[in-house]
C-alpha cells in the first residue's frame, strides 16, 4: 500500500523541521546556515504544486502507492499557505545570493520555484565577479549573456596572452571575455577568436610600447569594446591577412598610424572612434576591406591612407573631422569607393588624391577644410559624383596634372574658386551646381584643358568662368548666370571653344575675350541681359561670326549695348630680367603702372600676371599655406603700403587686395580711383584674395 518505513518517517519530520525552522524567521545568515548544512537533505524533497511532498526514495509514478504526504498547516496550500509563499522572492534571493554554485544547482532541482530563483541572473553575475579570472575563454555556442553558461562553461586566465596560447585547433572559434583594467602586453592573435572587453568603453586597456600592440593574421574573428595604445614606434593593431572584425573601440597610437592593413588582409572595421595618431589613422598598404561607421580625430596625416594598385578598400559613413592633415588620402595607383562620409575641419585638404589613384568619390559630405575640399594631382584619376562641397577655405575642387572625372555635385560657399584647373589638368565637369563661391565659378589657367559642360554656374563673387594663361577648354551647353563680374573671362593668350551656353544677368560682360586671347569655337550660344554688354572683345580676340551664329539681347545698362571693343595693345610684353619660361606682363596692368594706379583699376577682380608683394603689417599671415592676408600690387607697395614689412617681391596671377573696398571699380570714374591712389596714400584693408603663383 506504499506505507513508510519508521527510518522514512523520522526523516521526513527531520525535513519538516528544517522547513520550519527556516521559514518561521526572516534571518538571512541564518537560513543561509541553515540550507547549507541540510543542503542535501532538502534536495531530496519535490513538491508538488498544492504544497505535497514527495520523498525522493517513493516512486511517484507509483500510483498503486501512497506516493504523497499531506504536510502540516504551514506548508499545505489546502491547510494554509505554502512554505514557499511564506518569503517573498526578494527574500530568498537574499538568502540565496550567500550560496555556492553547487548549493544552487542542488536546490534548483528541488522544485520550479527554487529553479527560477536559483537561476536569477544577478545571482550567477555575483558569483561570476567573485571567482572568475581576469579573462574567460569560453566555447563559440555559449550565450554570453547568460551568467550561468558563462560561469560554468568558463576557462581563467590572468592575461590575454596567456588566454590565446591555450586556444584549441584553428578549426574553433572561441570567445575571450576581458575584464576591465590594463593589459600591458603585445597580442598575437594567430586563431580565430572572438575578443569583448566587458565594462565601458575605455575600462579595458591593451597597451604596449615594445611591439605591434595586436598583431593579426588569423583568417577571421573580432575584437569589440577594447581600447588599444601603442607608445612605440609600433603600429597599434597590425592586420597582415584575413577578414578580422574590429567594432566599438577606442584606437590611438602615439608614434605611428593606428591601424595597418596589408596586402592579403580585408577587415571589417566598423564604429570605432580613432583619434590622435602620429601618422594617418588607417595606414591600407594594398589591402581592401570595408571602413564603415568610424569617427577620425584629431590625427596628424589624416584619417585614412591608401596606397598601391591592390587596394580597394570601402569607406563608408565616417565622419572625419578635426585632423590635422588630410580627411583622406589616396595615392600610388590606389583604388577605394569613398561614399556617406561627412569629412570637414581638417587642417589640410578633404581629400587628396595623386599619383595615378582612381577612386569612386561619391554622396559625401565634404566641408569648412582648411584648404580644398577635393585636390586632384600628380596624374590623380577617378570618378567625383553627387559630393556636397562648400565651405572650404581655399577651392572646392582643385585639379593639377590629371584628368578626373566630375559631376552631379553641388559646389558652394567656398573662399576660393568652386572648381580650379591649372598646369595641364585636364577633367571632364559635367552636370555640376557651381555657385555662390567667394572667388570664380571655374578656374582654368596654367595650360590647363578639360571639357566643361551641362553645368549650372551662378551667383559666384567674382566670373562664372575664368580661362587665360594658355588654357584650353571647351564649354559646351552651360548656363552661367547673375555671377558679379563676366560670365566668362579669357585672357593671356587662352583659347576657348563656346558652345550652346546661355549666358546672363552676370554683373558685367556676358563672355570678354581680352586682348591674345581666342574663341575657336563661338556659336549658338545665347547670351542675354547682362551689366556691361553681351561680349566684350580687342582687336585681336574678335570671334568670328559671332553675331549671326549667337542670340545676343538686352544687354547692357539699357539693354541696347550686345557688342563692345575695348581699347588696348595686341601682344603682352615681357619686362627685363624675366626668365625666357616666364609668363608676361598683362599689358593691363602695365597701363596701369604707367598711370600710377593701383593694378586693380585695369584688372578688376581677375587674375593678371603681374608681380606683387605680401603686407604683413596690414594683416596676420594665415595658418595655412604661409602666405598673408593681404596681397598688394607694385603701385601699392609704394604708395598705400610705404614702410610697411612687404618681404621680397614675387610673380604670379593675381588681382590686387588694395582696392578691393570698393565694390565694382570699373563703375567708378577712372580719375577718382587714380585720385585714391595716386595722392590718398592710404592703408587698405584686406580681402584675403587668393595668390595664383
Amino acid at each position: 500500500m506504499g506505507y513508510y518505513s519508521a527510518e522514512e518517517t523520522e526523516q521526513i519530520h527531520k525535513q519538516q523541521y528544517i522547513i520550519d525552522d527556516l521559514f518561521g524567521r526572516v534571518e538571512h545568515k541564518k537560513a543561509t546556515e541553515i540550507i547549507e548544512n541540510n543542503i542535501s537533505l532538502l534536495s531530496s524533497i519535490s513538491i508538488e504544486p498544492n504544497g505535497s511532498l514527495y520523498h525522493n526514495s517513493v516512486d511517484p509514478m507509483d500510483l498503486n502507492s501512497s506516493t504523497s504526504i499531506p504536510m502540516s498547516k504551514y506548508t499545505s496550500f489546502e491547510e494554509g499557505p505554502c512554505y514557499l509563499s511564506l518569503l517573498s522572492e526578494e527574500h530568498w534571493l537574499m538568502i540565496f545570493r550567500n550560496l555556492d554554485s553547487k548549493s544552487l544547482i542542488c536546490l534548483s532541482e528541488c522544485c520550479s520555484s527554487f529553479y527560477r530563483i536559483s537561476n536569477d541572473r544577478h545571482l550567477w553575475e555575483n558569483l561570476l565577479k567573485n571567482d572568475r579570472g581576469k579573462v574567460l575563454m569560453l566555447p563559440s555556442n555559449i550565450d554570453i549573456q547568460n551568467p550561468k553558461q558563462i560561469y560554468r562553461y568558463r576557462q581563467d586566465f590572468e592575461t590575454i596572452s596567456d588566454a590565446l596560447s591555450h586556444q584549441a585547433e584553428e578549426t574553433k572559434r572561441e570567445i575571450l571575455l576581458v575584464a576591465p583594467g590594463v593589459y600591458k602586453e603585445c597580442l598575437k592573435i594567430t586563431k580565430p577568436v572572438d575578443i569583448i572587453g566587458q565594462g565601458k568603453l575605455g575600462e579595458c586597456i591593451v597597451e604596449s610600447n615594445t611591439g605591434n600592440t595586436i598583431s593579426i593574421s588569423a583568417h577571421t574573428g573580432s575584437m569589440v569594446n577594447i581600447a588599444t595604445r601603442q607608445h612605440g614606434h609600433w603600429f597599434c593593431i597590425d592586420i597582415e591577412q584575413g577578414s578580422f572584425s574590429i567594432s566599438k573601440c577606442d584606437i590611438t597610437n602615439s608614434t605611428l598610424s593606428a591601424i595597418k592593413i596589408g596586402k592579403q588582409a580585408s577587415p571589417w572595421i566598423s564604429d570605432n572612434i580613432i583619434h590622435d595618431c602620429k601618422e594617418a589613422g588607417i595606414a591600407i598598404f594594398g589591402g581592401q576591406g570595408t571602413i564603415i561607421g568610424n569617427r577620425f580625430t584629431r590625427n596628424r596625416y589624416g584619417s585614412i591612407e591608401i596606397v598601391y594598385s591592390t587596394s580597394q578598400p570601402v569607406i563608408k559613413l565616417n565622419r572625419i573631422y578635426r585632423n590635422k592633415g588630410y580627411g583622406i588620402h589616396v595615392h600610388t595607383n590606389a583604388n577605394a569607393i569613398i561614399s556617406e562620409n561627412i569629412i570637414e575641419e581638417n587642417e589640410s585638404d578633404g581629400i587628396s588624391c595623386w599619383g595615378g589613384a582612381s577612386p569612386v568619390v561619391s554622396n559625401n559630405k565634404i566641408c569648412n577644410n582648411l584648404e580644398d575640399g577635393i585636390y586632384i594631382h600628380e596624374d590623380g584619376k577617378g570618378i567625383y559624383e553627387h559630393n556636397q562641397i562648400f565651405g572650404q577655405k581655399l577651392d572646392g575642387i582643385r585639379i593639377s596634372k590629371s584628368n578626373p572625372e566630375i559631376s552631379h555635385n553641388i559646389i558652394h560657399h567656398n573662399q576660393g574658386d568652386g572648381v580650379r584647373l591649372v598646369i595641364r589638368a585636364n577633367p571632364v565637369i559635367k552636370d555640376n551646381h557651381i555657385c555662390e563661391n567667394k572667388r570664380v565659378g571655374v578656374h582654368i589657367y596654367r595650360e590647363g584643358m578639360g571639357i566643361v559642360s551641362n553645368n549650372f554656374i551662378y551667383n559666384n563673387k567674382n566670373a562664372g568662368m575664368q580661362i587665360y594663361s594658355r588654357a584650353n577648354a571647351t564649354i559646351i551647353n552651360n548656363r552661367i548666370c547673375q555671377n558679379k563680374c563676366s560670365g566668362v573671362y579669357v585672357s593671356d593668350y587662352a583659347i576657348v571653344n563656346l558652345k550652346g551656353n546661355e549666358i546672363s544677368y552676370n554683373g558685367e560682360v556676358g563672355v570678354e575675350l581680352v586682348s591674345g586671347a581666342k574663341a575657336l569655337s563661338f556659336e549658338q550660344n545665347q547670351i542675354s541681359s547682362n551689366y556691361e554688354a553681351g561680349l566684350a572683345y580687342y582687336i585681336d580676340s574678335k570671334p568670328l561670326g559671332y553675331e549671326t551664329q549667337n542670340y545676343f539681347s538686352k544687354n547692357g545698362p539699357h539693354g541696347d549695348k550686345q557688342f563692345i571693343m575695348r581699347q588696348g595693345r595686341e601682344i603682352m610684353m615681357y619686362q627685363n630680367g624675366r626668365k625666357e619660361d616666364s609668363e608676361p606682363i598683362s599689358f593691363l596692368v602695365e597701363n596701369a603702372l604707367q598711370e600710377g594706379v593701383c593694378t586693380l583699376s585695369f584688372t578688376r577682380e581677375y587674375y593678371h600676371a603681374q608681380y606683387w608683394y605680401e603686407c604683413k603689417t596690414c594683416s596676420e599671415p594665415r595658418k595655412i599655406l604661409g602666405k598673408s592676408e593681404v596681397a598688394i600690387c607694385e603701385e601699392c607697395a609704394r604708395k598705400c603700403h610705404a614702410g610697411h614689412d612687404i618681404g621680397v617681391r614675387k610673380y604670379g596671377h593675381f588681382y590686387c587686395d588694395s582696392f578691393s573696398m570698393l565694390n565694382q571699380p570699373t563703375a567708378l570714374p577712372k580719375n577718382f580711383i587714380r585720385q585714391y591712389h595716386g595722392f590718398h596714400h592710404q592703408d587698405c584693408s584686406a580681402s584675403s584674395s587668393f595668390l595664383i603663383e
